[in-house]
């Protein structure tokens, strides 16, 4: 057999495989094994419903969707003939899930993160994540071509908006990096991925900040917006050049603070510090927003139903590391005294009038995409934001960020009809977002037991 001939057996036999359940059902029909509720209209009815403006609760109210679209807010509001009546008494019904770092992919164990279409967007979905902005990829057309096959019906998964090619330094350490030294290189790629259709654009840690500008200025004309993991750049030197968002918080910013790797365990954030105090100020002077991942700097505790979705090759992987803890992985004491100074900081952020999105980062350490989301929201919550706020950061807040709040991110009349039901109340106990009845994307009405059940076992493998 000819290598070219090899390849192509290759190509089709992945594509089969990761595809097999799309291919075989074709078109629209490929999301009706997901469903939960056949149709695309309804009354849900005995609702208690969190709009997504940070406004209290309220309590029996009626929503009316059809066509895609949420019709009617209110007991008084039109029913369309056929519709099908869902009783939600027991229940609350927010906004669609509007995270803003995640990855379509998850890491090999050799430095490189391999794209992950088939497990990550069922997750994501699965927990009330309707819009996701990716957060970068080695591959970004891969989440292109995912986002097109999402648009038009042929996969489950969040609206997706699409994050190009990383953009690093000569000392980046990841081999999917594309490594760029001037302006000119930067907004080249910055370019090309725009042309692409990606709206946004990742730096890493090393970029310098002569590139950093030049992936701005071609963003900044594209209507495009660059987000930063930094840390040889300060944030500091990052907000002057007109960085967009900054990822991680405090993490981002360990050179503004000067802590050194082997020093997180002893860092305390003091907001009254003059180093806190210029730099939160020149970030909300800037317009910077920052984009917290709390769950990536939680001790790594997993649930076993979290666990049951990594394939068994990255589940031990997880299980060795946790039980080993090799040397260059802080000690749980000193990974709980930097996540503390993480919520520190995104606090002092928040109270001095900077904007605070949030993300899942779940690409790696055993984190499961949507799990960790949910686990994101309750960390702000037991950090000290109110319920309400967090659901507004995780809702109206990304959406307005998104430039699409006339689309979603709240629930009204002529919206998307896109929802999170959970059984509970997450306004009195953020614990209940983990409790998702059903997901409305679009209109159509999604069962979160029937996409995990598809994606048990994969995250990790496909």
């Amino acid at each position: 057999m000819t290598r070219a001939a090899l390849l192509k057996c290759l190509v089709t036999a992945t594509l089969s495989l990761l595809f097999a359940p799309v291919a075989a059902q074709g078109g629209s029909n490929a999301l009706d094994q997901f469903l939960k509720e056949s149709g695309n209209s309804f009354v849900l009815v005995n609702a208690r419903l969190i709009d997504g403006t940070g406004a209290p609760a309220r309590e029996n109210e009626t929503l009316v969707i059809e066509g895609g679209r949420i019709t009617g807010v209110g007991n008084g509001s039109p029913i369309p003939d056929g519709a099908k009546r869902i009783d939600l008494a027991g229940h609350t019904v927010l906004p669609g899930l509007v995270m803003m770092h995640e990855h379509i992919n998850y890491f090999s164990g050799v430095a490189v993160w391999d794209s992950m279409p088939v497990s990550v967007p069922k997750l994501l979905l699965a927990a009330g994540v309707t819009t996701a902005r990716t957060a970068g990829a080695e591959a970004p057309q891969n989440d292109l071509n995912l986002k097109r096959r999402i648009d038009t019906g042929r996969a489950p998964g969040p609206r997706l908006f699409v994050t190009g090619a990383y953009l690093n330094g000569p000392s980046g350490g990841f081999l999917g990096d594309n490594v760029v030294e001037t302006p000119e290189q930067a907004k080249a790629i910055t370019a090309f991925w725009g042309s692409r259709g990606a709206t946004s654009m990742k730096v890493y840690s090393a970029i310098s900040p002569a590139a950093l500008q030049g992936a701005v200025e071609e963003a900044n004309h594209r209507g495009m917006h660059v987000a930063g993991h930094l840390g040889e750049i300060s944030c500091s030197e990052a907000a002057n050049v007109g960085i967009h968002t900054i990822e991680h918080g405090l993490g981002s910013c360990v050179k503004d603070f000067g802590i050194a790797p082997d020093a997180i365990g002893s860092f305390r954030y003091d907001p009254a510090s003059s180093t806190a105090k210029a730099l939160i100020s020149l970030l909300v002077a800037k317009g910077v927003t920052i984009v917290a991942t709390p769950a990536a700097t939680e001790p790594f505790r997993r649930s076993e139903e979290e666990l049951a979705m990594l394939s068994a090759d990255q589940r031990q992987r997880f299980e060795d590391l946790v039980a080993t803890r090799p040397p260059w992985l802080p000690s749980e004491t000193d990974q709980a005294s930097w996540n503390l100074a993480h919520r520190e900081f995104e606090k002092h952020f928040v109270e001095s009038g900077g904007r605070l999105l949030i993300g899942g980062d779940a690409s790696d350490w055993g984190m499961v995409p949507g799990y960790a989301n949910h686990q994101s929201m309750i960390a702000l919550v037991r950090a000290g934001f109110t319920p309400l706020q967090v659901i507004r950061i995780a809702t109206s807040d990304a959406a307005s960020f998104l430039g699409a709040s006339d689309q979603f991110g709240t629930i009204a009349a002529g919206k998307v009809a896109d929802l999170l039901i959970v059984k509970g109340a997450p306004d009195r106990n953020m614990e209940d977002i983990r409790s998702v009845a059903y997901v409305f994307k679009d209109g159509r009405a999604f069962d979160p037991l029937k996409l995990r059940a598809a994606a048990k076992g994969l995250l990790g493998q496909h």
